[in-house]
């Protein structure tokens, strides 16, 4: 979880005089970072960003969180292992504070052959896997040697997850987070207990890409946290920001890691100059260039600056131009039906969506249509005409009496994302709202009226709408049927294709993320708790906490919230009709409704596999239409 109640034990384990104290003061020389970034190699082809974003992120480090940092650009093995040898003696010999932290941070090409994988450095060749090369189950060790307390190893590769050494044996990629429902001993945990943690690129055997979104995702972290504690803890740095990354990233300790550990990044507390003229003029120059290189150069130099909000609204339509040039090269890379008909619905106004068609029909794609227009996901593929429909909505759903509330943050309040900002004041309609997560049973028995696992017809047709999960629904010979105990258990694995079709199919909708948030906070009543319905989620709430790692019954916590909504906080992720934004600016006073067109939509609400901090009311995350994952379900409105 995000630490909530942290001051009282960071004057405790640090002897700090006040709150005005320099944290980095206590760690002067403790904080080091050594990257290997390549980018140029002799038998493989070469990468254009490694070396940038190890500076980048390592300038972070320097400036703003006091760590001694070290780039090695291009190593061949030799460089690799000697320098790897040179911090092991350096911290044996005491000359580096054994007490300290190491970040380990490689960027580059990476390969697996069968069960093992391979960090290449510059003179790596994949052909002769037998030498320069950085095998990890080898390197593993060695940096495990290193005679420091804290050491988190970070791979932004291809395979990186091979550096994981149980990798074949774990379903679950993620990182958790530490503490517990009452209080957190974050720094007394650090003081205590070792800890070997690495991140990995990819959790699932993804391709990385050159233009790394876990390097952009750590930095954003770095440049962007903020905490009354004065600290990142990895497991926060992990769960808030580099899960959001693509390919979804994998984490976990290794070697002589201890049940426990902790690895800070301290943030700096020094007096920060009055700038206020410096960022308008910036600001200015940016606004009149009105580009997206402008607007990335104002944020370089003003990361926390007043416009920095405005600037990110205003990139985000090149993020997600790069976003679906990439979806595009991948799409033509693999070049089958599936692939082309994923593309056009992720992106349905782009260019190359009017492509899609041709590509289809070169394929024989078995007559598949596509359609290009934008989602409108309230016109119901099958209105509800008969009995079944009726009874669906009769016997699952509650109505819901409008009103206004506040969408968002309170500005002022530290445990909140930049997303999550800023504030607005809405009104919402009254009406229905499904009082529990829509159940393996019901999903069942939508399958077999449907008669298919994919979208029949309409924009989404040929989508997949649920993947076989480990808890709940299997497939065997294309018949579909329900793990035993888990009949009443959320649906999951289940795709925004399948929550909006299964929807429509009963005559309802997926509700708009300002009406979840609405219920979420108990409507009219616009409670002030962190959950739905409590400060507590240990007691009104299924997460990593309480949940052993799997999800529970429907409304197993009892209807907590003051509407008598089961399970906004916890058991597992809702899709939302909405696409997502990055923040509220654009918010409608009335009903709103979100973009018309977007690359992501939202998921809320946390989950059994995950802390505290994604099960807030106001936390906001987001998936691509097609993910499907063992923690994202879904609900319905009307």
């Amino acid at each position: 979880m995000r630490p909530l109640f942290l001051l009282f034990f960071t004057s405790l384990a640090l002897g700090m005089a006040g709150p005005s104290s320099d944290l980095t003061d206590h760690r002067a020389g403790q904080d080091y970072a050594l990257f290997f970034a390549v980018e140029t190699y002799d038998h493989m082809g070469d990468l254009t960003q490694p070396i940038d974003n190890a500076e980048a992120i390592a300038k972070e480090l320097r400036e703003n969180y006091g760590f001694e940092t070290e780039v090695v650009p291009n190593p061949t093995f030799a460089q690799i292992a000697g320098k790897i040898a040179e911090y092991q003696q350096r911290f044996a010999s005491g000359d580096f504070d054994q007490k300290g932290q190491l970040l380990v941070f490689f960027s580059g090409h990476g390969v697996q052959r069968g069960n093992n994988g391979y960090f290449m450095p510059k003179d790596g060749n994949p052909t002769q896997l037998y030498q320069n090369v950085i095998e990890y189950d080898n390197w593993r060790y060695e940096i495990d040697q290193i005679a420091c307390q804290h050491i988190l190893v970070t791979v932004d590769a291809c395979h990186s997850l091979t550096f994981d050494p149980n990798w074949k044996n774990k379903s679950d990629r993620n990182f958790g987070r530490r503490g517990d429902a009452t209080k957190d001993q974050v720094l007394l945990d650090h003081q205590e207990y070792r800890s070997r943690l690495f991140f990995t690129s990819d959790g699932t055997n993804n391709q990385t890409p050159d233009r790394s979104t876990l390097a952009r995702k750590f930095l954003e972290a770095l440049r962007t946290y903020r905490s009354a504690n004065g600290y990142l803890p990895a497991d926060e740095l992990f769960a808030s920001y580099l899960k959001r990354a693509a390919p979804v990233p994998g984490g976990g300790d290794f070697g002589q890691d201890e049940p426990g550990s902790r690895f800070l990044f301290f943030q700096k507390r020094v007096a920060i100059p009055d700038n206020t003229t410096n960022d308008l003029a910036d600001w200015r120059i940016a606004k009149a260039a009105d580009d997206c290189p402008a607007y990335r150069v104002y944020l370089e130099k003003h990361p926390r600056g007043d416009f920095a909000g405005e600037a990110a609204n205003n990139i985000a339509p090149c993020d997600a131009e790069e976003r679906m040039l990439s979806a595009w090269v991948t799409t033509k890379k693999r070049n089958n039906c599936e692939g082309y008909q994923r593309f056009v619905a992720d992106y349905p106004n782009s260019p190359y969506a009017n492509l899609v068609p041709k590509k289809l029909k070169e394929l024989k794609c078995g007559g598949a249509t596509v359609s290009t227009k934008s989602d409108n996901a309230e016109k119901p593929v099958n209105a509800a005409s008969n009995k079944l429909h009726a009874a669906f909505a009769k016997d699952n759903m509650i109505k819901v009496t409008g009103g206004n509330f506040s969408l968002g943050c309170s500005i002022g309040t530290v445990n909140c994302e930049r997303d999550e900002f800023p504030e607005k004041s809405v009104s919402i309609s009254g009406f229905y709202i499904q009082r529990n997560e829509v159940t393996n049973s019901q999903f069942l028995a939508f399958l077999k009226a449907y008669k298919s696992d994919k979208v029949k017809s309409g924009e989404f047709v040929g989508q997949k709408m649920i993947y076989p999960s480990s808890s709940g629904l299997s497939n065997k010979n294309g018949i579909w049927s329900i793990k035993k105990g888990y009949e009443n258990h959320p649906v999951v694995d289940v795709t925004w294709y399948g929550a909006v079709t299964f929807a429509n199919f009963y005559g309802l909708r997926l509700p708009t993320e300002a009406e979840w948030e609405f219920i979420a906070k108990g409507g009219r009543a616009n409670d002030k708790y962190v959950f739905s319905g409590s400060d507590n989620l240990y007691n009104t709430g299924v997460y990593e906490g309480n949940s052993n790692f799997d999800s529970a019954t429907v409304g197993s916590k009892g209807p907590t919230n003051i509407l008598g909504v089961n399970d906004m906080s916890g058991n597992v992720w809702e899709w939302c009709n909405d696409w997502y934004t990055p923040n509220y600016n654009s918010v409608t006073p009335s009903n709103p409704r979100g973009p018309r067109s977007g690359t992501t939509k939202l998921i809320r609400g946390g989950s059994y596999s995950e802390g505290e901090w994604e099960a807030r009311v106001t936390n906001r995350a987001y998936k691509t239409p097609a993910t499907h994952a063992n923690n994202i379900g879904f609900r319905c409105a009307k």
